[in-house]
């Protein structure tokens, strides 16, 4: 998901402190989101979702494998949580 996020940005030619205030988080926070320094939170994705709604599969499914007892199955033409 981290990587959407990131290809998003890139496609925006922002940098770190532009994109922080597009989606509404302190600069700092989302550099070290970026580099891993700190896992990608809720709250960071529901920023980037209120701002790049497109993304919300890729975030449903981000969100859905670290859920316990779900297996997350991607096809070429579905996509399904078991």
């Amino acid at each position: 998901m981290l990587e959407q996020i990131v290809k998003k940005q890139e496609e925006l030619s922002l940098n770190d402190t532009q994109f922080a205030a597009l989606i509404g988080i302190p600069r700092e926070t989302w550099q070290k989101t970026k580099t891993g320094q700190r896992p990608l939170s809720r709250r960071i994705l529901i920023h980037v979702l209120r701002k790049f709604p497109e993304l919300r599969e890729a975030a449903g499914l981000f969100l859905l494998s670290g859920v316990p007892g779900v297996t997350v199955i991607v096809t070429a033409d579905t996509t399904t949580a078991a």
